[in-house]
């Protein structure tokens, strides 16, 4: 059981209950809590434990592919004065505590902030989105959450003096941990950076796939602004989702796809965690469709068959490679790189201990590994599988992965390397 999570000294992660360090692997139903059945419900939620998922990433409310609950309630009506509805929040609590029951913690999105008025609590008048805010946090103060103040918005500018406000008018004289979650490929915690409330600087780099997107993944503000400010647990909490269509291209992205997006945010910036996603099952659909409010998405599979996408044991994977090595202590360090891929999508991350005693690098193409010095030991992952080959420096100086697929290197002292 994680319990309630507090920062870690030095601000870059997170400690659970028991102060041992806490590696953020979410999932993201975000309509289940509205949609599900209790049944369907425990079922997800066993299979997410099982495969290692820590936190589940869910609404609070009604919001853009969702209009209502199962039935047919909503959290609250009218736009001031509002109108909170207490039953709707009956089957909200459930939910979230039967997340609890199964040793996760859940990440509550209080107020949704893109889409159509009458379902985007976010953009409430401030004194009544403040009312819901605090009303949503006092009703599930009791259990494990983080509270996630707005998802999916745009709070730079103007916007972000408006969310400033809000935050600190819900969660003054709370000692909850507080995230935002922001629109696609955008980085707005410069001006966040003082603001004591929020703990947890969440990220999407999104659903795209063109040269752009790639780049910025491992390249964009998140994997450098974080060298200049205070330290706060950074994650990507959207990546691209398994299983839906890509902006640009329209084809829907693969569990490779989601594997490069995933590994690249933990090894370009100090790791805390990262975020998982797949398509039928974020809005929690019960029949194959198109999501509602979301036209070019393509159609979703019903969430049962999203639950068993490959992405989600893959997720296991990595998390149980991260979770048995001293993970926190990782700090990007592509100077240890000798030779980098020559195509954007072939980008190397490599991520290091500052004592020298632990390395990660990931070949999206399955190219060499070339490095300035040898390490000790070093082994290959296989980030499909969950298994491990021993790694040997060839006669050209680089580590030459198993396969021309993608591949973790992880090298360092012996007694830290995964032993199968």
């Amino acid at each position: 059981m994680a319990g309630r999570l507090r920062l870690a000294p030095g601000g870059r992660y997170l400690l659970d209950e028991a102060a041992a360090p806490f590696f953020w692997l979410a999932d993201t139903p975000w309509s289940g809590p509205l949609l599900s059945s209790e049944e369907d419900w425990e079922q997800y939620l066993a299979d997410r434990q099982r495969k290692g998922f820590t936190v589940i990433h869910c609404v609070t409310t009604q919001w853009r592919a969702t209009p209502a609950s199962a039935e047919g309630e909503v959290a609250y009506e009218g736009s001031g004065p509002i109108r909170i509805n207490h039953r709707f929040f009956d089957r909200i609590e459930r939910r979230v505590r039967a997340i609890n029951d199964q040793g996760m913690v859940a990440a509550c999105v209080l107020l949704w902030d893109y889409g159509p008025p009458d379902r985007t609590p976010g953009e409430l008048p401030e004194r009544y989105a403040v009312e819901l805010a605090s009303y949503i946090v006092d009703r599930l103060w009791e259990l494990d959450t983080v509270w996630i103040l707005a998802g999916d918005g745009d709070y730079t500018g103007e916007r972000a003096r408006r969310w400033q406000r809000i935050g600190r008018q819900v969660f003054e004289g709370r000692d909850g941990l507080v995230a935002m979650h922001s629109n696609s490929m955008s980085w707005p915690y410069d001006a966040f950076e003082h603001e004591p409330w929020l703990h947890v600087w969440g990220y999407q780099s999104g659903h795209g796939d063109d040269e752009r997107t790639i780049r910025w993944i491992y390249s964009g503000p998140p994997t450098t602004r974080w060298r200049e400010l205070a330290p706060h647990p950074i994650i990507n909490l959207e990546p691209p989702y398994e299983g839906i269509r890509a902006y640009q291209s329209g084809r829907p992205h693969t569990d490779y796809n989601v594997r490069r997006a995933v590994w690249w945010s933990l090894l370009s910036l100090p790791p805390a965690g990262v975020g998982y996603g797949a398509h039928g099952l974020w809005s929690w659909e019960t029949e194959p469709r198109v999501p509602i409010e979301h036209p070019n998405s393509g159609v979703a599979p019903t969430w049962r068959e999203a639950m068993a996408l490959p992405g989600s044991a893959q997720m296991e994977h990595l998390g149980s490679l991260v979770r048995s090595l001293p993970w926190w202590e990782l700090r990007p360090a592509q100077e240890l790189l000798d030779r980098q891929s020559e195509r954007p999508e072939g980008h190397i991350a490599v991520a290091a201990a500052l004592d020298g005693g632990l390395m990660l690098a990931y070949t999206p193409l399955g190219e060499g590994i070339s490095l300035r010095h040898t390490p000790a030991t070093a082994k290959w992952f296989d980030p499909r599988h969950g298994t491990c080959l021993p790694a040997e420096v060839g006669l050209d100086g680089a580590y030459a992965p198993p396969s021309r697929e993608d591949w973790v290197f992880v090298a360092g002292d012996e007694s830290l390397l995964p032993k199968s």
